[in-house]
């Protein structure tokens, strides 16, 4: 569950600015193909597109239920409603809380169908809502002075004083509310949350500083993992009351992050003792294993991913992830040197057929705000090639050399279709139930049998064999332990796969023949993905704290030790929530939850004028529409200003502005006001390719600019109006890694027209803009960066301004008039024709990953950059070149734990003896 608990998210939705290709609100459902249907109970809104519409009543019984239970439990009602929406836009198990603009649950229908420490769960559905309405109630929480100011203010992120605390002891508190020991459910109890913990004190626990800021260590969610088992650190060692004692004393907090001195009245402790103690606790709970039996024969040692292998039962394929570079599928075989075999973005699931082709099920995000998983096929003549478009295949396997068989999962329910080799669609074999998930699973040498990990509705993960002849389906397991990834022996008589009879994941394998089991591994961090080879080998995946790596085992180092599988516990189901009055459906209408919930007021004083105004902002609960508006008074003139923005999808634009400008005499005396208005509209991805990275954009930009005052002895001005109807092709192909600390490979692009004709207009004829950007990894961190950016305007055209305005930031799609000239004054150079070129080198200093303990004050990265920028500007007949050089430092601090703020330091030297200077910089930015 990739949790997104939106900080400052105030900040975060503006849409002041159009960026160089448009961001994707993580707010936003995807585009709608149907209606939206909302129902209401007694705390809760809920809503859901058309086809989830019979999904209301149990969505609304198992939020009340929750509420019931999490409300006493976190001694905390909201006082409005929360919205529950309800999407099925991502083939992940996901979901996420935000208290911006208003409570609300994003609840992604998706249930989990691999063992990647979602799998313990008996619904789906309730451990989300359990995990997510706890962030609800944790952050909501306000007393005293916060409450106070709420009041006037409204719902503005400094007055939520639990949402300044780091990320693991925000997550820790919801994932101890999904947790159920007594039902098996939830990750506080997961063997695999365990086993991972177990890596952890094996291999050293981190510090407090690391675990609070924002570092990329392995595991990629190690504040989840570290947040858990501290909640129950607490329960154990304090009492359950002292964490309600904790959420009562923290809300009443009227300043920000006082987490040490809050700890010490209610935990007894600050927080760097209480993670002392946790972690002499952690030891003593999850010491390592010591297991006689071989531990397996390392084929990788580079952890990271958790891609499980195929075979054709003579080579071993698999995705290899890089920290630096792009995924690389690899044929590994015991005692050979492993091959790569062709590079590809993102992870996957794959099988290989015994012609060595091999299919690809991968994620793509698509420009409608939904994220699918699709099939793509690799072999080596013809390379790699994509099968299907938007079919939400998550998993394939081959049936022969001729034919595929595909699972998917569609609102919430699971299914199985057979394909042919080029991924049409031929029949559906199987489609399941509500609640009854298809997981991994495995084709019999013989293409009779398919070998699952099937989820029954209620029930844990179990193992079961569906005859493809016929289509029934065979239960082989039936208990509360979880088993799965299933494969088949080569000559199909047996049944390997993975369980947590032990407590701790290990491979087994079942006789097809007599019914019977047997333990294979007793691996002390678990054993994963088993493949046997015809050779006897037996390769799977072993667990430590940088990840998963392969292994082997020959056939004569095997356990074979008998399991008595009829012998393993069964779990009582917890009891079914008590049903809820709902109200009757109505269709969806966004302007009940589209009103400002905030406002902020603003102030500005210097010697030219006084402003004064307010702030706000607000969205729907689909996130489909998002405004800003910041409107205030210039009580120098007597004249309004202000903003006002809104989005719809990542669709449609709209900016308005009024900005005034103010002038003075050399004495300091006011000489001039003058008030510049525009109005951006854009049709934003109205045309789309090449997977979505291929994108024509639609633009109109008006701007006038004329005198609100001038002094009775200045020359009386002008009026300058422009209108641009422009049309913008954006293709962006950059990609990055995981240590990367800017794109490393790929490209940019954005070429633009405009005209200025055919409208009412100060200014004629046409605009062509190109700017490029390429990248080219150099190993590790470091890279090459080349800009090539050229634009050319008609005389009576809207001209360019060239100078520096120490970066190279992202500029509009539309209205679009300066470029960074480093080493030379911010708009220095006016020209209507001009060709840059930018080359930079990007390399890493230091890599810090520390936090100042639990205070709100971190370094993840240090990196520089080395650049010279070049430029040919033409004036009047001649063109004139102008060259600049220097470096800059980029200090990656995080703020209040969860927020980047890069802090560049930079200088610059134009060489033009002219037209050159030095320039120094400081520059910083907020990203999330």
């Amino acid at each position: 569950m990739c949790q997104k608990i939106l900080l400052w998210l105030l900040l975060t939705c503006s849409l002041a600015t159009q960026a160089a290709g448009p961001n994707t609100s993580p707010l936003s459902v995807g585009w709608p193909e149907q209606a939206w249907i909302t129902r209401e109970s007694q705390h809760f809104i809920v809503h859901a597109p058309s086809n989830l519409k019979e999904y209301l009543p149990r969505v609304a019984k198992l939020a009340e239920n929750a509420h019931q239970q999490l409300s006493v439990e976190l001694d905390w009602q909201p006082k409005a409603k929360t919205h529950l929406v309800l999407t099925d836009d991502y083939d992940l198990a996901n979901g996420w809380a935000s208290i911006y603009p208003f409570n609300q649950n994003r609840l992604y229908i998706s249930h989990p169908d691999r063992f990647t420490n979602l799998e313990a769960y008996d619904d789906w559905l309730r451990l989300l809502i359990e995990h997510e309405y706890t962030h609800t109630l944790h952050l909501d929480q306000a007393e005293g002075g916060p409450a106070a100011l709420r009041q006037v203010f409204g719902r503005v992120p400094l007055f939520f004083p639990h949402l300044f605390q780091p990320l693991w002891l925000l997550e820790g508190l919801a994932m101890r509310a999904e947790t159920d020991h007594e039902a098996g459910v939830g990750r506080g109890q997961s063997s695999l949350q365990a086993l991972r913990m177990r890596a952890e004190v094996e291999a050293g626990l981190i510090s407090l500083s690391r675990v609070s800021g924002q570092n990329r260590d392995w595991p990629p969610d190690q504040a989840y993992l570290y947040g858990v088992y501290f909640y129950q650190f607490l329960d154990e060692t304090l009492g359950p009351e002292a964490v309600q004692t904790w959420l009562q004393t923290y809300r009443r907090n009227l300043f920000p992050f006082l987490l040490n001195s809050t700890a010490r009245r209610s935990l007894g402790k600050s927080f760097p003792e209480l993670w002392g103690d946790y972690q002499h606790w952690l030891e003593e709970r999850f010491t390592p294993l010591n297991s006689p039996y071989p531990q397996g024969h390392p084929l990788t040692t580079k952890g990271l991913n958790e891609a499980p292998p195929a075979s054709n039962g003579k080579q071993v394929y698999r995705l290899e992830s890089s920290r630096h570079g792009p995924t690389r599928l690899q044929l590994h075989q015991p005692g050979q040197v492993t091959k790569t075999l062709t590079r590809l973005e993102g992870q996957g699931l794959i099988d290989v057929n015994q012609q060595g082709q091999v299919v690809i099920s991968r994620y793509q995000q698509r420009r409608d705000n939904r994220l699918y998983s699709d099939l793509w096929l690799w072999d080596e003549q013809s390379g790699l090639k994509r099968l299907t478009s938007g079919q939400r295949y998550r998993q394939a396997r081959w049936l022969g050399e001729e034919e595929l068989l595909a699972r998917k999962q569609v609102a919430g329910i699971s299914s199985l279709d057979l394909l042919d080799h080029q991924g049409r669609f031929k029949k559906t074999l199987w489609q399941g139930k509500e609640r009854e998930v298809l997981g991994d699973f495995s084709v019999s040498p013989n293409g009779r049998y398919l070998a699952a990990s099937l989820k029954p509705p209620g029930q844990s993960w179990q193992l079961a064999l569906l005859d493809l002849t016929n289509g029934s389906w065979q239960l082989l397991t039936h208990n509360n332990s979880l088993q799965g990834q299933p494969s088949f022996s080569p000559d199909g008589q047996s049944l390997l796969f993975t369980a947590d009879y032990t407590g701790v994941y290990n491979l087994y394998r079942w006789n097809l023949e007599t019914g019977t089991s047997t333990q294979l591994t007793d691996h002390n961090l678990g054993a994963f993905t088993p493949v046997e080879l015809e050779t006897g080998e037996l390769i799977f995946q072993s667990y430590s704290s940088q990840g998963y790596d392969l292994h082997y085992l020959t056939a004569d180092e095997l356990l074979k030790q008998p399991v008595q599988l009829d012998r393993l516990p069964l779990l009582q189901p917890r009891e079914a929530p008590p049903e809820t009055q709902l109200s009757n459906e109505r269709a969806y209408r966004p302007w009940s939850s589209l009103r400002p919930r905030y406002w902020l007021p603003v102030f500005y004083a210097d010697n030219d004028r006084t402003e004064l105004g307010l702030m706000t902002s607000g969205a729907d609960a689909l996130g489909r529409h998002q405004y800003d508006l910041l409107a205030a008074w210039d009580t120098r003139i007597d004249e309004p200003f202000g903003r006002f923005s809104y989005q719809l999808d990542n669709r449609y634009q709209v900016l308005l502005a009024r900005e005034l400008k103010h002038y003075s005499s050399a004495d300091g005396l006011p000489v001039l006001s003058r008030h510049q208005d525009s109005i951006s509209l854009a049709r934003l991805n109205l045309w789309n390719w090449d997977q979505d990275r291929l994108a024509i954009h639609l633009g109109l930009f008006l701007e006038q600019e004329k005198d609100l005052w001038r002094h009775q002895d200045l020359a009386s001005g002008s009026t300058d109006f422009r209108q641009d109807l422009g049309l913008a092709l954006h293709w962006d192909r950059r990609y990055s890694s995981q240590d990367n600390i800017s794109p490393t490979r790929g490209f940019q692009w954005l070429l633009t027209t405009e005209t200025h004709e055919g409208l009412s207009n100060d200014r004629a004829g046409q605009r062509y803009q190109f700017d490029g950007k390429h990248y080219w990894h150099l190993g590790q961190s470091h890279a090459l960066a080349l800009r090539l950016a050229a634009a050319y305007a008609e005389s009576e055209a809207q001209p360019f301004w060239l100078g520096s305005d120490s970066g190279l930031s992202p500029q509009a799609l539309f209205g679009r008039d300066t470029y960074a000239l480093r080493g030379y004054s911010k708009d220095q150079f006016t020209t209507n024709q001009f060709a840059l070129t930018n080359l930079e080198y990007h390399f890493p200093l230091a890599r810090i990953q520390q936090n100042w303990g639990i205070y709100p004050l971190g370094i993840r990265d240090i990196y520089g950059q080395v650049f010279v920028d070049h430029a040919e500007i033409d004036s009047t007949s001649e063109s004139h070149g102008y060259t600049g050089f220097g470096a800059q430092i980029t200090l990656e601090l995080v703020i209040g734990f969860q927020a980047l703020l890069p802090v560049e330091i930079g200088y610059a030297l134009g060489l033009d003896q002219e037209q050159g200077e030095e320039q120094w910089w400081v520059k910083a930015g907020v990203s999330f």
